[in-house]
């Protein structure tokens, strides 16, 4: 056992590695080692585990503990529910392990994931946890979609956990890992993310069309369990507007465009258009499966409450089926707020009664019973933002009444310096965003390929200048996508 710890222990040694050259060597002389002590003393190691983990720190051993576990996730994976204090050494890994040495056993980390996350060894609370703080101690800015995040996502969304996924799912994705790049050193501290969490390095497994459109759909439900209609209304737009075949459709796409349809109404009382440009057969797709969705925004614009809770009591199997019925109704309870809304366009002020006689609930299909009804519904609404406006109870003779506010209100000179602020640091970000992708790109030869080729053309045919990069967007397959040429934004 000694002569085990000691080859466990070797790495990093004791004097500093100051170049990464000699880092980089060091560290894959001691996998090498590992390798060697793994095919000798396999059943050894596994049976100790507890006792072998206990003499390594999960920081500073990085790759012994991590070797350790996934050896023994896969040589022995049913006894593992049973050794708690093995379990424990997991979760310490996972949260302590070196941002640097990890690179370098990025199949083996990913496998520790999956089995957090694909295995009920652990609460789903506490995988989903454990597994946020992983992916964020690997991605600080979250900017990666990896494997790691859709079976997260998958857990938390079943499990009833995703308000625990969201430091992760609320991110914005800049990147997909890369297929093939890989370091000379991955060692290099000055390596972005994106350089190192690659399919090469094993740090996530190769990502299909409906692992992003699944991702992105269970983030808008993260968003709409919460009521944020805006970022729930941009993730299923990813959704919407995903590459596709001209005439295919996912099951996917359908599913997120019936909800868009909703959160649209739910966010601006209509529905704004497509996102981006769908295909005609996308479009054509939208329209006729989604007529029962279309329909309430006809009725929206008609302002048909009667009709809006006739249609909703027709589809309601429909709606059961697509599991909308409950933002269905969040729908037809915000019909008489978006007629109070549209009572600003035309009354600086207007009193209560007016609003009950020229208002209707879509829920009842008729006006509110009393006056005191009416407000409460304008108090909710202004409690809620959704209304800026001051409600003036009777005085004086006067009937109580509702006085709309210059919309948008003005902005505090505080307030507004620190959203210039704010605004600056965002235009930073997005410099150095866009400087990170054009180095990933300058490493796609997929897309250093087609500059080539489009230099050539347009020299022989005499084109004038145009940014080749827009035309290479046309020719994005799909499955492309998958292998780090592009990545959303939510």
């Amino acid at each position: 056992m000694d002569h085990c710890l000691s080859v466990l222990r070797a790495f990093p040694p004791d004097s500093a590695l100051e170049k990464d050259e000699a880092y980089n060597t060091a560290i894959r002389s001691h996998l090498e080692a590992l390798d060697g002590l793994l095919s000798k003393h396999m059943g050894n190691l596994v049976s100790h585990a507890e006792a072998i983990l206990s003499a390594l720190h999960p920081t500073r051993h990085t790759t012994s503990c991590i070797t350790m576990i996934e050896t023994v996730i896969k040589t022995d994976p049913k006894s593992l529910s049973s050794r708690t204090e093995l379990l424990d050494k997991i979760l310490q890994c996972l949260l302590l392990f070196d941002k640097r040495q990890v690179r370098y056993v990025g199949a083996a980390f990913r496998a520790i994931l999956e089995h957090v996350l694909l295995t009920k060894t652990f609460s789903p609370r506490i995988a989903v946890d454990t597994v946020v703080t992983a992916i964020l101690r690997l991605d600080p800015d979250g900017k990666i979609l990896t494997s790691t995040h859709c079976m997260l996502a998958n857990l938390a969304y079943t499990t009833g956990c995703l308000e625990y996924a969201r430091p992760v799912m609320e991110k914005s994705i800049l990147f997909f890992p890369e297929p093939n790049f890989k370091p000379k050193l991955l060692c290099d501290k000055s390596l972005p993310p994106c350089a190192y969490v690659t399919y090469a390095t094993g740090l996530s497994s190769r990502l299909t069309s409906t692992n992003l459109l699944e991702y992105d759909l269970m983030r808008a439900m993260m968003y709409i369990q919460q009521r944020e209609w805006a970022p729930a209304l941009d993730a299923l737009e990813q959704c919407i507007s995903h590459p596709t075949d001209e005439n295919a459709v996912s099951t996917i796409m359908l599913q997120a465009f019936y909800k868009w349809t909703l959160v649209s109404l739910l966010l601006y009382g209509r529905i704004i258009g497509f996102p981006g440009n769908p295909l005609p057969g996308a479009a054509a797709a939208f329209d006729s499966q989604g007529d029962p969705y279309i329909t309430i925004d006809t009725l929206f614009a008609e302002e048909n409450a009667n009709g809006l809770k006739v249609h909703r009591d027709r589809h309601e199997a429909r709606f059961i089926t697509d599991s909308n019925l409950r933002l269905v109704d969040e729908v037809i309870a915000s019909f008489q707020k978006w007629q109070i809304v549209g009572l600003g366009n035309l009354y600086y002020k207007i009193s209560i009664s007016e609003i009950r006689q020229l208002t209707q609930s879509a829920v009842t299909g008729r006006s509110l019973d009393t006056e005191a009804e009416v407000e409460d519904l304008i108090k909710t609404m202004i409690t809620s933002k959704m209304l800026n406006a001051t409600l003036e109870p009777s005085a004086f003779g006067r009937p109580a009444h509702l006085a709309f506010l210059p919309s948008p209100a003005p902005i505090p000179e505080a307030e507004y310096a620190t959203q210039l602020e704010a605004a600056a640091r965002s235009v930073a970000k997005v410099t150095a965003d866009i400087e990170e992708t054009n180095t990933a790109l300058g490493r796609n030869r997929e897309y250093l390929r087609y500059l080539q080729k489009e230099k050539k053309r347009r020299e022989k045919e005499g084109d004038g200048p145009r940014d080749p990069a827009v035309d290479f967007e046309t020719h994005i397959e799909d499955e492309d996508l998958m292998l780090g040429i592009g990545g959303t934004s939510a």
